[in-house]
């Protein structure tokens, strides 16, 4: 209930005129303080003419007000109190006709008369708490109410209207308290224990609030307010399972409760009962085919338990509905992410960042697919947006940082992956990356910095294990530690062949040229595309075993995998040159 005054209505003016009704015309026979009454006709004298005048009066705005007549009750009661100003009663049906008319000021005013004439007047009383409550004068409201149920304390529409009062105050321990005189004065009211079941809910008392529903619905087993408060409260408490059964409850008697089907779908979503999950929904789609937001949160179900196919039939109805819906293009997108068709992922996405420039989810997406299309420049500027947004993640920085790489642009990706260490100093991935970069840059003790970095937080990272070592071995030095490296990688991936080709080089590094001979060619046997590297490999160890044709023969295949390798050319050119001339027979 909003805390603004209410607007006061016909309908309400009759409630209140039923309200005093039921507490009965005793006062217009109640004398106090001093206040004058219309009085009942004595048996053995007559009226005096004024107060004879003023009953007569009385009575013929009574009876136009039972005509539905306000205009002439106003007129009837005015004149009986010009003959008789001091009988409240008079006020009290004055000001009830003000109210029938909607003048609540003026009913008001009346209404103060009257309880200035006579303070315990309930009638006056319960008339101004109902007026003032209706402008929003709610202390005062109070007041007036509660010195009706001094009089009359179990007025069941006196507690209820003081009530609705602390609701709309939001004095939860006083409607506790007048809930809880209703319940005392009708048990048997189910309505009265849910809401008081509700304000305990709200200050925390949950005991009591699961206290008062199991009562209610032991009295009344398929109320299904109670059920779906009961499911509440155990939602709250996170007993999902308790709860669940209270909204199943619900549908029993209520099957077509949309909240409780709401919250179940909600619920069964929460335990990955996807299944039960996606009954809620499909059934919430079928009572209401036309709310998008159901057929959203379905297709979102279908998602998560792998029915592409059904998630992007209730996206692109949303889609259709709604062609400006940043969430359910999102949606769309992550579809055909899945299964694969990432130009449709990406149009989609794209669809999201131009309804949406703060998109920031959707940009990130973006990067991602572009990298997997290996387009590195619109994974930049992808990124770029998405940091501009907030987006400071070791995964955002790794991904840029990469597509810098694969660009050329080799200072801008350092930089990328040391601000993904500042973010994560112990990124082992962002170690590694920086030692590649160094090593391509001839940063030799950079890299060898970042590699070791890599191995202390990841000692089983084969990778960087096999590149130490490799990089020693190039250099011809720290050779026992890159074999020891080597073979580490090779504990882990015994059949790699570029960790052979590695550990082979190691030997040949050494003077053992059978050795390096052996890992070679286990090498050249475990990988799935010839490599030019390992060929050379191959042909150096064959030119120190004394074998320059076979030699020759590994850099000519090397050669014909990469054309471009003069150092491979020259050695083929330094063989022919040092191989004898064959002999000149001339013809006998």
């Amino acid at each position: 209930m909003s805390a603004a005054p209410m607007k006061l209505t016909l309908k309400l003016c009759l409630i209140v005129l039923s309200m005093c009704f039921l507490i009965g015309c005793a006062t217009a026979a109640r004398t106090g303080n001093g206040a004058r009454s219309i009085p009942s006709l004595p048996t053995e004298e007559r009226r005096p003419a004024p107060v004879s005048k003023a009953y007569a009066h009385y009575i013929q705005g009574l009876l136009l007000m039972r005509e539905n007549d306000a205009d002439g009750a106003i007129s009837a009661f005015k004149k009986a109190a010009e003959f008789d100003p001091d009988a409240s009663p008079i006020h009290v049906q004055l000001a009830r006709a003000y109210l029938v008319q909607g003048k609540g000021e003026m009913a008001a005013i009346e209404a103060l008369r009257a309880i200035h004439l006579n303070p315990d007047d309930s009638d006056a009383h319960l008339l101004l708490g109902v007026i003032y409550a209706h402008q929003g004068r709610y202390d005062e409201a109070a007041e007036h109410l509660i010195s009706v149920l001094k009089t009359y304390p179990d007025n069941i529409g006196v507690l209820n209207s003081l009530a609705e009062i602390y609701e709309t105050k939001q004095d939860l321990y006083k409607l506790i308290e007048v809930y809880r005189s209703i319940v005392d004065v009708r048990p048997d009211l189910e309505w009265v224990r849910n809401r008081l079941a509700l304000a305990y809910i709200k200050v925390g008392s949950f005991d009591r609030a699961e206290a008062e529903l199991k009562k209610t619905l032991e009295l009344f087993p398929d109320y299904a307010e109670a059920h779906y408060n009961l499911g509440v409260l155990y939602e709250l408490r996170e007993e999902p399972a308790r709860a669940i059964e209270q909204f199943e409850k619900v549908l029993v008697s209520a099957p077509n409760n949309v909240e409780a089907r709401k919250k179940l779908g909600v619920l069964y979503a929460s335990q990955e009962q996807w299944e039960q999950a996606i009954a809620q929904y499909e059934a919430l789609v079928r009572q209401r085919p036309h709310v998008i937001n159901f057929r959203k949160a379905l297709g979102l179900l279908y998602l998560r338990s792998g029915r592409l196919d059904d998630a992007r039939e209730q996206f692109e109805y949303s889609i259709e509905k709604d062609p400006n819906d940043a969430t359910t293009h999102y949606l769309l997108g992550a579809v055909y992410q899945e299964q694969g068709d990432l130009d449709k992922a990406l149009e989609h996405f794209a669809h999201v960042t131009a309804i949406d420039e703060e998109a920031l989810r959707a940009y990130l997406k973006l990067g991602l697919l572009y990298g997997e299309k290996n387009m590195p420049g619109m994974v930049i500027e992808a990124l770029q947006k998405a940091i501009d947004l907030g987006a400071r993640s070791e995964p955002v920085y790794l991904l840029l940082g990469t597509a810098y790489q694969q660009q050329q642009e080799p200072e801008k990706a350092i930089a990328a992956f040391e601000e993904a260490l500042r973010i994560r100093p112990d990124s082992a991935i962002a170690h590694f990356r920086l030692a590649v970069l160094y090593e391509e840059q001839d940063r030799f003790e950079n890299a060898v910095e970042e590699l070791r970095n890599t191995i202390e937080l990841d000692p089983d990272n084969a990778d960087a294990l096999n590149y130490l070592g490799y990089m020693f071995a190039e250099k011809g030095e720290n050779l026992e530690e890159a074999g020891d490296l080597i073979r580490r990688a090779l504990d882990i991936e015994p059949d790699n062949g570029y960790y052979l080709d590695s550990l082979g080089w190691v030997h040949y590094q050494q003077g053992d040229y059978e050795g390096a001979l052996e890992y070679l060619e286990r090498a050249i046997g475990n990988i799935e595309e010839d490599d030019p590297v390992i060929r050379e490999h191959i042909g150096d160890a064959h030119l120190k075993l004394g074998n320059p044709d076979k030699a020759r023969e590994q850099y000519e295949r090397a050669l014909a995998l990469d054309p471009d390798n003069d150092a491979v050319s020259k050695k083929i050119e330094d063989l022919k040159s040092a191989a004898p001339e064959p002999p000149n027979n001339p013809a006998p």
